[in-house]
């Protein structure tokens, strides 16, 4: 018997046809290469170490992610680092002035406390607040970062826990807060005299605490003890030290010592106290080195405390920072003669705070070091509290390379990522379906700037600025679809006095290249074969009266259109010698194939009397050309049609937004833009919105290519802060979508 014939609809055959994979298509984010680990970008500053009797914690303020952050990371007595990309803490974007407060081991969970003044428009003024975050043993974030104190800014050290209690210090109160850091009690008062009194540090002895601050009155340090749930005990302070400053307080169990600083004689006192922050013996001087000392940490380490101070030191006519250590017994008698090194001597090391911890028997310090072999970055040394012996350096600020600049093409074969690191200019093959075809990507130069890549019809062109010595280059070298450099380390193409933009359009038998000279001069072109050799003499295409910006190129089957900024002084906000500021209009010429100049005077695209407009974006539909564009202040989108004989149509508005990438994608025009910090990508005369990326992170400059009929794919660079990456810059492709694919950020 036959079976009767099935027939799909026709409408299930279009969602069947749209759900398959297309020519060129990534259809999920794909990274660019595989990453290398090494050192955090940017700066980390301001670390602080705790312990929980076996490992560390260390705790900063980090910029890797481009605003300021904070992280963390484990590591052992042995000096192992045990996350390999740090911790993300995901302090708020708003937070300026932050400050860390204390790193605290609580009942098997790491409490770390840190003070910070969150301000948004909004708001007449900053509000000052202490907040908190919770880390498990494993380094997982569990709680936080949530708001504890509002209204409060506590200084560095300026909290410690019995194991059942943290109690909080701040200006001249306290607040308790339990095991989890939940607020129990605030605005606690201590029986301070007169005004403009402060708090200076806070311990525990594992059952009562011990606080001191200054009395403005006297100008002298006092003390007073709490008991085990923060109630004062007692009503009259301990006078412990007269015109001085604190830079420690630690105790043994039992009771208490603490550290002042001789501000004129540069010497440091050691006092006991007893567990009712009694003065029990007379101040004793500490040891110190020929130097400026800066800052202080004082640690109990199960036998003797540790006394650390950050110390400039000069030897041989320069000057460097060392964190040094001297070893006193419960009386506060130096044990050493001389302090020894808690950091690493070899590294040049930043002034910054110092921090130590102990787990009952080695002590570790944090700190900073700068120069030549390291710059900006967080390390933490392990000192065996018997024998002295220090360990290796151990690199706490770390994460995967990043990336920026970025900008690709496609072959139809494949697709070639571009991009900068701090190693220098780096390419990647990317399939069809999103593989990175060269693992960490291939060495193009080991310097370079406002890289650009485009096809030509044979082989990438791949083009970068070197500036050294006041002297900068514009280099090109081709990169054929299997992955081969054909020009070794490049052939120069243009040189200026000064950093310059260009950029790259090829005809398919020649490409046209057009730079700007710095800012000051005309906007000049040549014409490079397919061996990458110039065929003419740099041109200029505009006025040498007009200052020019940022160029941008399309070709329409028989000639080039050349967008750029008009640069218009205007008077500088920074009183600095030579220092000048601008404003933009937005202008643009057309070059016959044949490199005959068509609009001596450049066509006006956007010209006005007070309004910034800055880096043009041009493409063509193969017969006419688009200029697109962004308003600044506030950012505003805007693109202007001009035909294929210079005449100009109406401007279109798309709203807010910062414009970065336009193509023709074989049926209408795609724009790419950043809209609170997220990519997306619109079609000019569509009205529509797709979304680029639109995460938790970060997102920025997305770049566009036309891979098929009606079809593009985006170049994007997220702030990757998953634990893979470490919350660093790094390039992904990926196609537009109507359809959100993560979760949208907390706004």
């Amino acid at each position: 018997m036959r079976r009767p014939v099935r027939h799909f609809s026709t409408v299930l055959l279009a969602q069947l046809i749209f759900i398959l994979p297309a020519f060129g298509r990534i259809l999920s984010e794909a990274p660019v290469s595989t990453p290398v680990y090494g050192k955090a970008p940017a700066e980390q500053v301001n670390a602080m170490v705790g312990s929980d009797g076996d490992n560390f914690l260390a705790a900063w303020l980090d910029a890797r992610e481009g605003t300021e952050r904070l992280y963390a990371a484990r590591f052992t007595s042995g000096g192992a680092l045990l996350d390999s990309t740090d911790i993300r803490v995901p302090a708020t974007a708003f937070g300026v002035n932050r400050s860390i407060v204390a790193v605290l081991s609580v009942q098997g969970t790491w409490v770390v406390l840190w003070s910070e003044q969150i301000f948004t428009s909004d708001m007449p003024s900053a509000r000052s607040t202490i907040t908190a975050a919770r880390i498990d043993r494993e380094g997982h974030l569990i709680d936080g970062p949530r708001p504890v104190l509002s209204d409060a800014y506590g200084p560095p050290r300026g909290a410690a826990t019995n194991g059942g209690r943290i109690v909080v210090i701040y200006a001249d109160r306290y607040a308790v807060l339990d095991q989890n850091a939940m607020l129990l009690q605030r605005d606690l008062t201590l029986p301070v005299h007169g005004t403009n009194n402060y708090t200076t540090g806070i311990a525990s002895n594992g059952s009562g605490f011990t606080i001191t601050w200054v009395e403005s009155l006297v100008n002298a340090i006092e003390a007073i003890s709490l008991d085990a749930n923060g109630s004062v005990i007692g009503s009259r302070s301990q006078l412990i030290a007269a015109a001085a400053q604190q830079v420690g307080l630690a105790s043994d169990g039992n009771e208490y010592l603490i550290v002042t600083r001789d501000f004129a004689a540069r010497q440091f006192w050691a006092r006991r106290l007893s567990s009712k922050a009694e003065a029990l013996d007379l101040p004793t001087m500490l040891p110190t080195v020929t130097g400026i000392p800066t800052s202080g940490d004082l640690v109990w380490n199960g036998s003797s405390y540790v006394f650390a101070t950050t110390t400039t030191i000069e030897k041989n006519g320069s000057a460097y920072q060392q964190v040094l250590g001297v070893r006193l017994d419960r009386t506060g008698q130096p044990l050493d003669s001389e302090p020894f090194a808690l950091s690493e001597p070899a590294f040049g090391n930043r002034t910054m705070p110092a921090s130590v911890a102990s787990n009952g028997r080695d002590i570790a310090s944090t700190w900073h070091a700068v120069g030549t072999l390291s710059a900006d970055d967080t390390f933490a040394t392990v000192v065996n509290g018997a024998s002295l012996r220090r360990s290796d350096p151990v690199l706490l600020s770390r994460s995967a390379n990043f990336q920026t600049n970025s900008s690709f093409a496609f072959s139809g074969q494949n697709y070639l990522a571009l991009w900068q690191e701090v190693s220098g200019t780096y390419v990647s093959r990317i399939s069809l379906d999103g593989q990175a075809l060269d693992g960490r990507g291939i060495l193009v130069a080991a310097a370079g700037e406002n890289p650009r890549v485009i096809f030509d019809g044979a082989n990438y062109l791949v083009g970068w600025i070197t500036s050294t010595n006041n002297l900068a280059v514009l280099w090109v070298t081709r990169v054929t679809p299997s992955g081969q450099i054909l020009d070794g380390d490049g052939i120069p193409i243009a040189q200026s006095t000064c950093r310059f933009n260009f950029d790259m359009a090829s005809s398919g038998d020649t490409t046209l290249i057009a730079w700007d000279e710095c800012r000051y001069k005309a906007i000049r072109v040549t014409r490079l074969n397919r061996d990458a050799r110039p065929i003419d003499l740099p041109l200029a295409v505009t006025p040498d009266s007009m200052r020019t910006a940022n160029p941008s190129i399309a070709w329409n089957g028989s000639q080039y259109f050349v967008a750029f900024q008009e640069q218009i002084s205007i008077p500088s906000p920074i009183l600095i010698p030579g220092y000048e500021a601008f404003r933009s209009n937005v202008r643009g010429t057309r070059i016959s194939s044949a490199m005959t100049v068509l609009d001596p005077e450049p066509l006006s695209i956007a010209v006005s009397d007070s309004e910034d407009q800055t880096a043009p974006r041009a493409a063509s539909n193969g017969k006419d050309f688009l200029v697109a564009w962004t308003k600044t202040f506030p950012a505003e989108m805007r693109a202007r049609p001009v035909a294929a004989d210079g005449s100009l149509a109406a401007t279109s508005t798309f709203g807010g937004g910062v414009a970065s990438s336009l193509v023709w994608d074989g049926s209408r025009y795609a724009l790419a833009f950043t809209s609170n910090l997220d990519a997306f990508v619109t079609h000019v005369g569509a009205g529509d919105r797709l979304v680029i990326s639109a995460s938790a992170d970060d997102e920025s400059l997305p770049r566009l290519v036309t891979t098929g009929s009606g079809t593009v794919t985006a170049a994007y660079i997220r702030v990757a802060t998953e634990p893979f990456y470490g919350g660093v810059a790094r390039v992904f492709l990926r196609e537009p979508t109507f359809a959100r694919t993560r979760p949208v950020r907390a706004r």
